[in-house]
């Protein structure tokens, strides 16, 4: 069991495609009630991962961010990457576009709050 420091602020990073509703909905629930949880900020991801990052970079179809042969061979560069970061720099990624879409029914109750989070975070790479 995990126990929270006061006034914790819990982000909930979550895909909207994996139909549980229920689940998610008890949980923000359950922390909002929480007496040492200050608030409680959702972060939706509204397409997969290919369309973040197709939409945060200069990209047109996934296989281009890592020179992978297929669209569908991607999944596996990507996690074999070593140099992930620097592969998404060089295709002008821009964090500021990643995980902004608003989630559609029947998430759309949720506010995505991913700008909340990136304020003040830098990407960088160190040499």
């Amino acid at each position: 069991m995990w126990i929270l420091s006061a006034e914790t602020i819990v982000i909930l990073v979550f895909d909207t495609d994996t139909g549980k509703l229920g689940f998610l909905k008890s949980n923000i629930e359950l922390l909002n009630r929480s007496k040492r949880v200050k608030e409680v900020w959702c972060v939706t991801q509204c397409d997969n991962l290919e369309d973040e990052l197709i939409r945060s970079t200069d990209i047109h179809e996934i296989k281009e961010l890592l020179g992978s042969r297929s669209n569908k061979e991607f999944k596996h560069d990507f996690m074999c990457e070593k140099r992930l970061f620097r592969k998404m720099q060089e295709h002008n990624f821009e964090y500021s576009k990643l995980w902004l879409g608003q989630a559609k029914a029947p998430y759309d109750f949720i506010e995505n709050q991913g700008k909340r989070i990136k304020r003040g975070v830098k990407c960088e790479v160190s040499s």
